[in-house]
């Protein structure tokens, strides 16, 4: 049978009407899928940086728990004193022995970098066995009590294994027979190294505790 030019038209313009339709509908379809496995890589992406986020706390926490503890332990063993007369707690030496003090040492080890920078106010000081030996262990060789040791309002930014956070903290100690309520704020820069975190960088501005606790940061 023939068809004439104007029939044989239609079915060309109907095949190639079919033909668009059909692509659109699998670019659509190719697009819904694109975005579906964007979504799914942005959750496994988010879920991700959630659980390092928990892991840089749990870090900064730790490390503030471990000071905690030892500065509790000072106080302990004060108080397991007997005083003779007239002596008040206060003025009994600091009762923490070097092994003592050296165990906190241990115990932060696995929290910072060997090549820590840190600010304070001691001053600038790099390496974390200089900080360690210098600075720490012996303050906490004069501690007495100290059982105030917070950290609050942390705020914590990732960006691959690179992690800053900034805090608050509080600090409530007698060193070296002087005590010390102390507010203040930090920041530190931590960077994952295997399964830990590792502080890189901490920096911390305190000073005498007001009347009224300061603006979060």
């Amino acid at each position: 049978m023939k068809t004439s030019c104007g029939e044989h038209g239609k079915v060309v313009l109907f095949i190639g009407c079919v033909a668009a339709a059909l692509l659109g509908v699998l670019l659509a379809g190719g697009r819904a899928l694109s975005q579906d496995a964007q979504k799914a890589k942005k959750e496994v992406r988010d879920t991700g940086d959630a659980k390092k986020e928990k892991e840089v706390r749990d870090t900064l926490e730790a490390i503030a728990a471990a000071t905690r503890r030892t500065s509790e332990l000072a106080f302990k063993k004060l108080k397991e004193k007997r005083l003779p007369a007239g002596v008040k707690l206060e003025d009994l030496p600091p009762p923490l022995s070097q092994e003592e003090v050296a165990a906190l040492g241990r115990e932060l080890d696995k929290y910072f970098d060997e090549d820590v920078t840190v600010i304070d106010g001691s001053g600038f000081t790099r390496g974390w066995a200089n900080y360690r030996d210098k600075n720490l262990l012996p303050q906490m060789l004069t501690i007495r009590k100290g059982n105030n040791h917070a950290l609050s309002n942390m705020n914590v930014k990732m960006s691959g294994d690179t992690a800053w956070a900034t805090y608050q903290y509080t600090l409530d100690a007698d060193v070296a027979g002087k005590a010390h309520k102390i507010v203040g704020f930090g920041t530190a820069v931590l960077r994952q190294k295997g399964a830990s975190w590792k502080v890189v960088h901490s920096m911390t501005s305190g000073r005498v505790a007001p009347t009224t606790v300061p603006r979060t940061p």
